[in-house]
């Protein structure tokens, strides 16, 4: 897989889970330390965090880097699908 769908599943994936916790870009904004609008580029994909934003990201949502982008990683298996 390219890292371009990477990083449209996270600019999905962050949209999609800060609705469905109902948090406003102003709110996930402030707890994960960026403004509103780099948190908008990152939702439409324009732009990509640092890993620690990228963890913190995650953090919030209770999640796995790998989950956040839409990565599955079974372990058992030793193999990575998507």
């Amino acid at each position: 897989m390219s890292g371009k769908n990477y990083v449209q599943n996270f600019a999905n994936n962050i949209k999609k889970l800060r609705v469905e916790k109902n948090l406003s870009q102003e709110v996930m904004a402030e707890k994960i330390g960026v403004s509103r609008t780099t948190l908008g580029a990152y939702e439409k994909g324009d732009t990509c965090p640092n890993i620690d934003v990228v963890a913190q990201i995650a953090d919030v949502f209770g999640i796995s880097l790998d989950e956040l982008i839409g990565r599955i990683v079974d372990l058992s298996k030793g193999d990575m699908t998507r």
